[in-house]
């Protein structure tokens, strides 16, 4: 697309710098302001945050919070961006507007909106009730359930667009071939599994029929041995089969 470098490079810096002047600067400010007192530069803040059992047990939960938001939120994105990515065009640009729908709604908005349908008088419980599951309303707001819900619905589609993205600019034959090496990867582990297991069935037979003398091979051995030479024959078998 570009001839060399340099023009690639002269084409972002502005956009680098528009970013690093808008984003980055107030960010770097901020972070600086943690560390600055009256009597300089100090971790005082942050060791005194930490030093609350509240603000530690709000900012684990945070981190929880967050964490299992990403992990569902990339499970579920993943599974919808693979599934649009591998539409026609005309059922993936409908898809893909499905997606973007939530997104044209305020954040406030939809909050708001999951307090009517998980609130005591909401659809849930009025569901709920009138199937006979519950005799009273159900507790849904103001837990971590009721957050862990209202996060994922308004990040969920950031990361399926996201994913559709990537998913797109890859080339068509990755996902076959990642999946006929997964294959190969699965037959050759089960394979080396047997095999190895198959030896040590044959080396304890073989230590089995070493020590056994020539005078218990005779025709009435229940174990059909037919003299050394059944010995012998079975060592050959178990080297065939190794």
């Amino acid at each position: 697309m570009f001839h060399n470098r340099a023009e690639a490079l002269a084409l972002a810096l502005p956009a680098a710098v528009f970013a690093a002047v808008v984003f980055l600067a107030p960010v770097v400010i901020l972070l600086a302001e943690g560390f600055r007192n009256v009597d300089g530069w100090s971790v005082s803040a942050y060791t005194g945050f930490l030093s609350d059992p509240l603000n530690r047990t709000v900012f684990l939960r945070t981190l929880r919070l967050g964490a299992a938001v990403t992990v569902v939120a990339a499970v579920i994105g993943y599974a919808a961006a693979f599934a649009i990515v591998n539409l026609p065009p005309k059922g993936k640009g409908r898809m893909i507007g499905l997606v973007v729908l939530p997104l044209m709604i305020s954040p406030v908005a939809r909050t708001y909106a999951w307090i009517v349908i998980l609130g005591r008088t909401g659809i849930v419980n009025q569901a709920l009730t009138s199937v006979g599951l519950t005799d009273e309303p159900v507790r849904f707001l103001f837990t971590e359930t009721a957050v862990f819900v209202g996060l994922l619905q308004l990040f969920l589609p950031l990361m399926i667009l996201a994913l559709i993205s990537a998913l797109e600019n890859m080339p068509k034959d990755a996902i076959p071939r990642s999946a006929g090496t997964r294959r190969q990867l699965v037959s050759g582990l089960l394979e080396g599994h047997f095999a190895a297991h198959q030896g040590r069935s044959c080396d304890r037979r073989n230590a089995r029929l070493h020590r056994l003398p020539d005078s218990l091979y005779h025709p009435g051995d229940p174990r059909g041995l037919q003299g050394p030479d059944a010995g012998n024959a079975s060592l050959s078998a178990c080297d065939r089969r190794q």
